[in-house]
């Protein structure tokens, strides 16, 4: 049982071996070059979502004191605006309606 075990071993680190022994220079340079590019990529969207008026404010929902982080584009605000300002003015027409 000991040996078998023992054999189970050596198998298992001689494919690890031989997998990390197969790994060539130009693969990790490669690897490397992808996450440069990776990064600029990254740099550039951030730019141009401060640009497209992307920004992020900590937000606490009514009935809690825990702020969840709340991230939005400048037209999803207006959006969002627009919206509750249309639901305002419709609880008002709903109100004159029932006065009269």
């Amino acid at each position: 049982m000991l040996i078998k075990l023992i054999k189970a071993n050596l198998i298992v680190a001689l494919i690890v071996l031989t997998g990390c022994a197969s790994t060539s220079e130009s693969d990790s340079q490669h690897a490397n070059t992808s996450t440069e590019t990776t990064e600029n990529s990254d740099a550039e969207n951030q730019k141009s979502a401060r640009y497209a008026g992307y920004r992020c404010e900590k937000v606490a929902k009514t009935g809690s004191r825990i702020k969840t982080k709340q991230c939005s584009t400048q037209a999803q605000r207006d959006a969002a605006e627009l919206a509750a300002k249309e639901l305002l003015d419709q609880g008002r027409r709903s109100s004159r309606l029932i006065e009269n």
